[in-house]
């Protein structure tokens, strides 16, 4: 017996996600048709209940490198105005303001050493002013710890997407950062001088490790704020649709929600309305809302 089931994905953020998770489910047996829907973070999938459930379907999901449950099971193709709300624009917006605050003063310390700009105490005292650019750029790593979660754990999974590259790229700076800092620590304590300290500072890179995911954060909120806009033309459209229906029964028209129409209830459709769902017409003729 075929079923439709409905799931609520989580950790898409571009096509490349939707159409590997479509992949993945697509080539197991027994199903018959996939949609993954970026824009509601959801999954419809019709499969024979005699080869697969939904419990091995979310397990397939989680080894593509995401988080799958079951939303629906009856009528699971129908998306509710809350399903479109826009509730990551405004999360990015934060996180990106956040991080642009932080990387403001770690982009000058960094980058102010090898400009020779006014840097005042920290100009002598190079320990110091790594240490507190390597805090600045921990700071915005952990603001924007998203990027290396999923990054890394879909490399768990053999795979890769964008947060992989932005969590190598800032990692690497950081990393290697580091290890130039530990190697400042220990010249700066055996009392090396002053031209040793500042050809280890200048491979320190901290503000490297702070700008790619910032910058990379710019691209989520535009690309997600694109996506809320559409998801705000689709539920403009949704509130063109009807929300009761008048049935025919035994000779008397009754309103009921469209949500408990019947197959082969009979329903009547008063001129200037709107279909409330689709069907036959029986009889009768008249002028109707096709703006849908």
């Amino acid at each position: 017996m075929k079923i439709d089931e409905k799931y609520l994905i989580s950790g898409m953020s571009c096509a490349a996600c939707s159409g590997r998770i479509d992949k993945a489910i697509r080539k197991m047996n027994g199903v018959k048709e996939v949609n993954v829907n970026l824009l509601t973070n959801s999954m419809v999938v019709t499969y024979d209940e005699s080869f697969l459930d939904s419990s091995l379907i979310i397990e397939e999901v989680v080894k593509a490198g995401y988080g799958a449950s079951l939303l629906v099971e009856e009528g699971s193709s129908i998306i509710s105005p809350h399903e479109l709300e826009d509730h990551e624009t405004p999360k990015l917006l934060r996180r990106f303001i956040i991080s642009l605050i932080i990387l403001i003063p770690l982009f000058y310390l960094g980058m102010g050493f090898m400009l020779n700009w006014p840097l005042g105490y920290l100009r002598d005292n190079l320990l110091l002013l790594s240490i507190i650019e390597m805090v600045l750029a921990l700071s915005i790593m952990i603001i924007n710890h998203k990027f290396f979660v999923n990054g890394i754990k879909v490399i768990f999974h053999k795979s890769m997407n964008m947060d992989t590259l932005v969590a190598l790229g800032s990692g690497v700076a950081f990393i290697y950062s580091f290890v130039m800092t530990i190697f400042l620590l220990i010249y700066t304590i055996q009392g090396k001088d002053y031209e040793m300290l500042s050809m280890t500072m200048m491979n320190i890179s901290y503000e490297t490790a702070g700008m790619v995911p910032t910058l990379i954060t710019i691209g989520k909120t535009l690309e997600s704020y694109s996506k809320g806009k559409t998801t705000n033309a689709i539920k403009s459209l949704m509130k063109l649709a009807p929300q009761v229906a008048t049935i025919l029964k035994d000779g008397k028209e009754y309103q009921i929600s469209v949500n408990e129409v019947q197959i082969a209830d009979i329903f009547i459709v008063k001129p200037g309305e709107i279909i409330p769902v689709d069907g036959l017409i029986k009889k009768g003729h008249s002028s109707i809302n096709e703006s849908m």
